[in-house]
């Protein structure tokens, strides 16, 4: 992040890095069709997660990053499944009004997202010895795909510098949609899941940032 700064301030732009709450829509009809045939409580389609990133760039263009994550728990009558997920993008955008108190960017990036599902059977408690004889109490499955996304990105300036070099801190607000190129199910032992559920990591997503850096006025 630090390097970012830097870079953008010597050629006389801004860098900026922070933190903020994400929001992505998607469809888990087919995962919960699953789930609720076995007992288990619907995932939400709409999940909430917190996460990071940076930017550095110039008035008209920048480039930078953002990654999140999430977790959700679900349980039926002897099971339960835990589900983690996220996605990490790498951005470049351009503004087409520049010089404007606010700077806004069409943004198109390509990265990778995931979800993992744990299952585990209500247990009794159990002893050490039974443990190590039949030691597989859990499954994991695995979903991962590659893509791209395509969105806006609008940083609405809180503190600006007062000269022409200086601190700065910005409310970054991103709305994108992720597609998926290439997807894959496995089990968590890397061996080949036959006959995954009808699920995409595909959809909406929105963030809310506050980001910090510095910014030189040209």
């Amino acid at each position: 992040m630090v390097n970012v700064v830097m870079a953008a301030l010597i050629a006389g732009g801004f860098g900026c890095g922070g933190f903020g709450v994400f929001y992505t829509q998607l469809d888990m009809s087919a995962i919960n069709d699953v789930m609720q045939a076995h007992g288990v409580s619907e995932f939400p389609s709409g999940q909430f997660g917190f996460g990071g990133g940076g930017f550095g760039g110039s008035d008209r263009v920048i480039f930078g990053g953002m990654g999140y994550g999430f977790h959700t728990k679900r349980s039926g009558h002897d099971l339960s499944v835990e589900a983690s997920g996220g996605a990490g993008m790498f951005n470049i955008g351009y503004n087409p009004l520049p010089g404007k108190p606010f700077k806004f960017f069409g943004i198109i990036g390509i990265g990778g997202a995931g979800y993992t599902w744990t299952f585990k059977p209500t247990q009794e408690p159990t002893t050490f010895d039974s443990l190590v004889a039949s030691p597989k109490r859990f499954a994991e499955v695995e979903y991962g795909a590659f893509g791209f996304e395509v969105g806006g990105m609008l940083f609405l300036p809180l503190k600006q510098p007062k000269d022409t070099a200086g601190m700065a801190i910005n409310l970054a607000l991103k709305a994108s949609y992720f597609v998926p190129v290439f997807e894959e199910w496995t089990n968590a032992d890397g061996t080949e899941l036959l006959e995954p559920p009808d699920f995409s990591y595909s959809g909406p997503s929105i963030s809310f940032f506050l980001m910090f850096g510095g910014e030189k006025k040209k």
